[in-house]
């Protein structure tokens, strides 16, 4: 986003990026290709990714992680799922998480939002991630050969 007269746009982006950056949860940003924008270190960590690496500007395809190599058209297409349909999207994601971590799966609950200018042009998406401890889950997700389960309703009844 480009700043205004005021510099309401650009002290907004700066508060968003320092909140991410001092959270204690994962997050990331991609632009409308699903070009990686900002990922905070936590994530980064999370996802194993070698020390110093930076994943602006690459494709989730180009990214080459344990934790996404196999899986990233899964991951572009629940970013274009969420920008298409304009509206957040969850999933659990069950991957080797963790640095070190080769033996224990990890279960990791993922939001995707639409991300808008103040005009209220799509940007691309923001996503929020937190692990998540559920040994039941991992034993069902295991059990029927899982490694991501998306939550959608399948009609107007649930929201």
């Amino acid at each position: 986003m480009d700043s205004d007269k005021s510099g309401v746009n650009t002290l907004s982006n700066n508060l968003l990026i320092s909140f991410m950056k001092t959270s204690r949860d994962h997050w990331f940003i991609k632009d409308l290709d699903s070009r990686y924008v900002f990922m905070n270190e936590l994530s980064l960590r999370f996802m194993r990714c070698p020390k110093g690496y930076d994943v602006r500007g690459k494709l989730e395809s180009e990214v080459k992680l344990p934790s996404s190599m196999e899986y990233w058209p899964d991951f572009v297409a629940l970013d274009r799922k969420t920008i298409q349909d304009r509206k957040v999207v969850t999933n659990i994601e069950v991957h080797y998480y963790g640095e070190n971590n080769i033996d224990t799966p990890v279960a990791h609950l993922c939001q995707r939002t639409p991300l808008y200018d103040g005009e209220n042009n799509c940007l691309g998406i923001v996503c929020y991630g937190v692990p998540i401890d559920s040994p039941a889950l991992l034993y069902y997700m295991n059990k029927f050969n899982r490694t991501t389960a998306q939550f959608d309703a399948p009609s107007e009844i649930f929201t």
